[in-house]
């Protein structure tokens, strides 16, 4: 099994960080290689695909499964089919917010556990690189004219 975990400070109010890791529909703004979400529900228990661009084996689908959504805190995902797991943990931090993340996967499959075995960590050490520096960029970039930032549901 393979885990990678990245911690961050970033200058943005824990509601908008919240938005962009809580709502699958806005991850190709912000998660490198991801181009694609299937699925409508994002409530804990509800499954969506993810489709993303890897290297070597191109075209991908993680058929995710939220097993847990506590709001503005934690959001914990599994891939059904390979064993991929995500895990999103922020806390506030006097107006900015702190993460806590972690990349890895708990093989299901022979292949996977090979892959994993072979290529795991340097593979989600770099992505969840990316995917750290692109929530850092879209979370702090101003909100465009004439919109207001998002509240805390």
């Amino acid at each position: 099994m393979s885990a990678v975990h990245e911690q961050a400070q970033l200058d943005a109010p824990i509601s908008t960080v919240w938005q962009l890791v809580s709502e699958p529909s806005r991850y190709p703004e912000w998660w490198p290689r991801v181009f694609e979400i299937q699925g409508e529900r994002y409530e804990e228990g509800s499954e969506f695909v993810l489709v993303s661009h890897q290297p070597l084996i191109g075209r991908d689908e993680a058929h995710l499964l939220i097993d847990r959504k506590d709001e503005l805190r934690e959001l914990r995902m599994h891939c059904t089919i390979s064993g991929m797991f995500v895990h999103w943990q922020l806390t506030d931090a006097q107006g900015g917010t702190f993460l806590n993340a972690a990349f890895g996967m708990d093989p299901i499959r022979r292949r996977d556990q090979v892959i994993d075995f072979a290529l795991g960590k340097r593979f989600f050490r770099r992505w969840l690189g990316e995917a750290v520096d692109g929530l850092k960029r879209v979370a702090t970039e101003p909100a465009p004219s004439g919109t207001r930032p998002p509240t805390p549901r």
